[in-house]
């Protein structure tokens, strides 16, 4: 029963990374098409479901700490519970949901830098132009090709004034 319980917890946390994954996907797209109510609907679907990643890992700590396998132990890897399973269908089941685990774990883990970027993309791109707009306006000397100057004193004129 403690192998198709940990089988069983192992599937319910890929269901949740595919929906994350999902919803991730979306995120990124909303943040490409500059739709920021989407991202932030998104952010509290997110929210959610990080809720329930928190219940189903205290399950599975719960399920492995009240194993006679492994009786108090928390920290237990799934390498572990593989190594003392004894029937061979359940020992593949568990390995191959384990390895889609870890695949899943990698493609969120890729999502989630790509959504960074583009955030930090955007974000820098917000300070850049809050910045033209109002940082200090300082004289310039201009020239010509040949390095002779044409003028000087003249400065650039800036979209909104500092006093705004």
């Amino acid at each position: 029963m403690f192998f198709e319980n940990v089988l069983t917890n192992l599937n319910n946390q890929i269901k949740y990374f595919s929906k994350v994954s999902e919803l991730c996907n979306e995120e990124k797209q909303s943040i490409l098409d500059g739709d920021a109510d989407a991202v932030s609907a998104i952010v509290e679907q997110l929210k959610q479901l990080y809720s329930q990643a928190v219940k189903e890992e205290n399950a599975r700590i719960e399920l492995i700490k009240n194993s006679k396998e492994f009786s108090g132990k928390e920290d237990v890897a799934l390498d572990d519970i593989i190594n003392i399973c004894t029937d061979a269908k359940m020992k593949e089941k568990i390995t191959i949901a384990k390895e889609r685990l870890v695949e899943a774990i990698k493609q969120q883990k890729e999502l989630n830098e790509t959504i960074s970027q583009l955030l930090k993309s955007n974000l820098d791109y917000c300070d850049y132009m809050i910045t033209a707009f109002s940082s200090e306006v300082t004289p310039n000397n201009f020239y010509s090709s040949d390095g002779s100057e044409v003028g000087s004193g003249r400065s650039a004129i800036r979209i909104i004034d500092s006093e705004v």
